[in-house]
């Protein structure tokens, strides 16, 4: 199952979109994305702490930023 979560201007989460596929395929990420209407900025929060890890310069950091992101 895919979904969209927003935060808006006063801060709440929300659902923008659910989609069930059976494969994890980047063809099904981009229409899932092109579905959703109004989001000004679209990125998975897997990939994102993924590659923010990559380009840390060590692991203390790498853990610090994991534990930050999480709370985002």
């Amino acid at each position: 199952v895919l979904f969209a979560i927003g935060i808006g201007p006063n801060e709440f989460r929300r659902v923008l979109g659910a989609s069930g596929e059976l494969l994890d395929a980047e063809v099904h990420w981009g229409a899932f994305f092109e579905s959703l209407v109004g989001g000004v900025w679209q990125r998975c929060q897997f990939h994102l702490a993924q590659n923010a890890n990559h380009h840390t310069p060590s692991q203390k950091i790498q853990k610090r930023i994991g534990a930050e992101l999480l709370q985002i």
